[in-house]
């Protein structure tokens, strides 16, 4: 209430707020808005103060930031990114957990033990069976679960959930061999599971499903109460010295006089249709409108065309740059 009521406190917590925002983006690639925390909250929620085991699933729209808010958290929670998997355990979930390697460079003979994979290693906090320490383990994420092969998988998530820091745990990727599992072991995944817009996506077997946590990650909210999306943009255009290089006539939205016929008083309220200026504000604006147009579905161009506001039809046509910042780097 105070900030709203202050105009010049207003201005100045919204600067800090965005230099926050800069330098979270500069050190760690990711910023951490308000809808990111309260995501961030639950994930911390399931994986920490429940702290079951239970595979925590994210799934949402392609591009709402499932893979980076999985490694920032992982991050934040840790210190450390999460382990992840690459394209090759598609065919075979088994070298994520381990592969029997030979050392033949003993006296006595041949020696037999287990190189982690990825996720051998967050769960035990070793790089391979013959490290006498093992570490805290980690966060693994696995992209795209549903993608991987169904048996192996179901028997992978059926073995995980519900075990217990320090509780013994083998495989037989692991030949028979058994290890604790380590405190800080979790395990994050995401899918883009079918839709409309994409029925040819993959189910996750309902085995897997119901042994999973869920959460939702939708894309940063846009509008005048809550312009998340605006303001990530404000913090990418910031240069070192906390200045954006844009005219300031294209930054902050246009804003109308309104008078209420019924109290005879005026007031100020985003013009939603400018004819000029405000272009980072139309921007995100358009941005917003195309994702929540074509949330979940398959949309063609006419029927966006219906759906979107006529600022955002015309935006692309309209607006190639920012012309005033042409202007400037033109007279350099």
């Amino acid at each position: 209430k105070m900030e709203s009521e202050d105009p010049e406190l207003s201005a100045t917590l919204s600067f800090e707020r965005l230099k926050n925002y800069r330098e979270q983006l500069k050190r760690d690639g990711f910023i951490w808005t308000p809808s990111r925390e309260k995501l961030f909250n639950k994930i911390m929620e399931h994986l920490v103060i429940v702290n079951q085991n239970r595979p925590l699933l994210l799934y949402g729209e392609t591009g709402t930031g499932k893979t980076r808010l999985a490694r920032a958290a992982s991050r934040r929670l840790t210190g450390n990114p999460p382990h992840e998997v690459g394209e090759e355990a598609k065919t075979d979930i088994r070298p994520l957990l381990g592969l029997r390697s030979i050392d033949s460079s003993i006296d006595k003979g041949k020696e037999t033990f287990v190189t982690y994979g990825p996720l051998g290693q967050a769960l035990t906090g070793k790089k391979s069976s013959r490290d006498k320490e093992a570490g805290s383990g980690g966060i693994f994420y696995m992209d795209e679960m549903n993608g991987y092969p169904p048996d192996g998988l179901r028997s992978l998530i059926k073995q995980l959930s519900g075990r217990r820091a320090g509780e013994e745990i083998s495989f037989a990727a692991w030949a028979g061999s058994s290890e604790k599992l380590a405190p800080e072991f979790g395990f994050v995944g995401s899918a883009n599971l079918p839709s409309e817009k994409h029925p040819d996506r993959a189910e996750l077997p309902v085995e897997v499903a119901r042994e999973l946590g869920s959460l939702e990650v939708d894309y940063p909210p846009q509008s005048a109460e809550d312009p998340e999306l605006y303001e990530m943009m404000l913090a990418a255009l910031m240069d070192q010295n906390d200045r954006i290089r844009v005219p300031k006539e294209e930054l902050p939205p246009e804003w109308k006089e309104v008078v209420d016929a019924r109290t005879n008083t005026k007031r100020l309220e985003i013009d939603t249709e400018p004819k000029a200026g405000g272009t980072l504000w139309r921007f995100a604006e358009f941005v917003a409108a195309i994702q929540k147009a074509t949330k979940g579905k398959r949309t063609h161009s006419r029927q966006l065309s219906a759906t979107l506001p006529i600022f955002a039809t015309q935006y692309l046509i309209r607006v190639q740059y920012f012309p005033g910042f042409r202007n400037i780097e033109s007279q350099r």
